[in-house]
């Protein structure tokens, strides 16, 4: 996975295709998907 560092390389580090499930970790807290589907 590419990371901008700069507001210039955003556009380079942008992906429009939806997370993959092993992916999430990289992106949420932990717990957090729980909180948003009430699974708690």
């Amino acid at each position: 996975m590419k990371y901008a560092n700069k507001l210039s390389e955003m556009l380079n580090a942008f992906s429009p295709a939806p997370l993959q499930s092993n992916q999430m970790k990289d992106f949420y807290c932990r717990g957090t998907m729980e909180y948003r589907t009430s699974e708690i």
